[in-house]
């Protein structure tokens, strides 16, 4: 037997190994300043280091020092447009523009809100790369710890997955389709504190699934606390982390699956745990900005006299169709980056189309005959419904960023990729839903999804980004403008050798899986094959 059947942990080895080789195989071609705000958080680690305290929004600026790097790359529109009183040129100017000198304006350092624990983890690598290899190298090296960190995350957030799935070659289809969402690679491999929250979230919600089942329970418990405390104090977004572990002990009791007092020594336990971390910073914050958690639209109301009142006022209903799906949930395909580049119209369809149709499953869990012969596919309900609470949390709380966003600017400021921490969770219930098409339909919904996942990463990167990013349609024009802006290592000549590697680790990762669904299909009793038709 293969020992991807027999050895679950290889498979997830393999996971993290096809998630960093072809993140690493990206960085050949992504440009350093490509990243959402990757210059800001750059900047606050460069300020931490020089002034050994915690930046102040609407107080800190960019550190002089950094300017020089700044100027020497070019960069998309949104940070061109704050960085260009200092000379830097956007990707338009860059290749045909003439070098300038870093002028001397100050620049805001408006990610200054953050909470501190990955510029603080990463300032001395970063301190070291820099001064021994460059600046370019530090930007690259950063972004691969990141895409180790995320490879990690990824592992540890499909676990409510892979123990909610019976069957074992199913569970590994959904992780790798889950596993090769392009948004999510862009979102995670750069320099910010986005994979170290999503790591120690993972990890949490791994303790809370697994509390109720432990030898001590009480400990695990706490130690989610922990974990969720180091996700908060990575990024705020890990908040929701929160609400989730607290809502699934609480549900659990209403079905007795616990009991109350369980629940309550649980809820006190994690909670217990998160505030032994987070409270310092939480004070700090209150202190500091009036408010226990810090955002930049939050922010900027507070400072304009506004109440909370006044971002309630911004709800309106039709937000239920033109935010949450058209604006965060169709929109979790592909995106280039800081420049936001789009892909066409076609791919973007066909990954809508996917999610209604895989969604479209649960109308069939309705069905008691359906529930009968299928529900040996669902083996515990319990990651689903953590799964559910985190993707429900995860676009409420996107949703109180976009009122914020509202009353602070007067337009909706949240991109999609807000809500990548729920991704995993997101395709998990979109997935069980798709179980109750059957087996064979939720596989072949899952190969989908891997094909058209690739093929939009493949098609957005080196038909749309890549030139955009070089400004030139010539070929060699454009690898030899990239190589320009890289280090040694990655380059472009990586990604031509690092992507199909990635892209043959995939097909031996999934060629046992697809076998072993053969097999156990065949194993299914007749009965539960195929519910008999009314």
């Amino acid at each position: 037997m293969n020992s991807c059947a027999t050895k679950p942990a290889r498979f997830l080895l393999l996971l993290a190994a096809i998630f960093i080789v072809r993140g690493i195989a990206l960085q050949g071609l992504y440009p350093p300043l490509e990243g959402f705000d990757e210059y800001q958080h750059i900047a606050c680690m460069q300020y931490l280091v020089e002034n050994r305290t915690l930046p102040v929004y609407g107080r800190s600026q960019v550190p002089v020092s950094l300017y020089g790097d700044i100027v020497a790359n070019p960069h998309p529109d949104f940070s061109h447009q704050q960085t260009d009183r200092i000379g830097a040129l956007s990707y338009a100017q860059f290749y045909t523009g003439s070098p300038v000198l870093p002028g001397l304006a100050p620049i805001d350092l408006y990610q200054a809100q953050h909470p501190p624990l990955y510029y603080a983890a990463m300032a001395s690598l970063y301190v070291f790369s820099r001064a021994v290899l460059g600046f370019r190298a530090a930007v690259y090296l950063l972004r691969c710890v990141n895409i180790c960190a995320a490879a990690l995350a990824l592992v540890l957030l499909l676990y409510p997955v892979r123990r909610m799935c019976a069957d074992s070659a199913l569970s590994r289809l959904m992780c790798l389709a889950a596993a090769s969402s392009p948004l999510f690679m862009v979102y995670v491999a750069r320099v910010a504190n986005d994979a170290f929250a999503l790591m120690f979230a993972g990890f949490s919600l791994v303790l809370v699934l697994r509390a109720s089942d432990e030898r001590r329970p009480l400990l695990s418990a706490g130690l989610a606390g922990v974990c969720a405390g180091l996700a908060v104090l990575s990024k705020l977004n890990a908040l929701v982390v929160l609400p989730a572990a607290l809502c699934y002990w609480v549900i659990l009791a209403a079905v007795s699956n616990i009991a109350w007092r369980r629940c309550v020594q649980f809820s006190v336990f994690f909670t217990a745990g998160y505030l032994f971390i987070c409270l310092p910073f939480h004070v700090w914050a209150q202190v500091q900005y009036s408010t226990f958690f810090p955002q930049q639209e939050t922010l900027r109301y507070i400072a304009a006299g506004r109440t909370s009142i006044d971002w309630l006022r911004e709800f309106r209903f039709g937000h239920l169709w033109s935010f949450f799906v058209r604006h965060v949930v169709s929109q979790t395909l592909w995106t280039s980056g800081w420049s936001f580049l789009a892909l066409p119209r076609l791919p973007a369809l066909a990954y809508r189309l996917l999610l209604v149709a895989a969604a479209c499953g649960a109308l069939f869990w309705l069905r008691g005959r359906r529930r009968t012969a299928y529900g040996e596919l669902i083996r515990d309900l319990r990651p689903l419904l953590l799964c559910l609470l985190l993707t429900l949390g995860t676009l409420c709380a996107a949703y109180m960023h976009a009122l914020h966003s509202l009353a602070a600017y007067g337009l909706i400021n949240t991109p999609p990729h807000y809500v990548m921490i729920a991704y995993p969770a997101f395709l998990g219930c979109l997935f069980a839903a798709a179980l109750g098409f059957g087996r064979r339909i939720a596989a072949i919904t899952a190969i989908v999804m891997i094909a058209l996942f690739t093929f939009a990463e493949l098609y957005g990167l080196l038909f749309v980004a890549v030139p955009y990013w070089a400004q030139t349609l010539d070929f060699s024009l454009m690898m030899t403008r990239l190589a320009s802006v890289h280090p040694g290592f990655p380059a472009p000549i990586h990604f031509f050798i690092l992507y199909p590697a990635a892209f043959v680790l995939l097909i031996i990762a999934l060629r046992p899986s697809l076998r072993i669904f053969r097999t156990q299909a065949r194993q299914i009793p007749e009965q539960h094959a195929r519910p008999p038709v009314c």
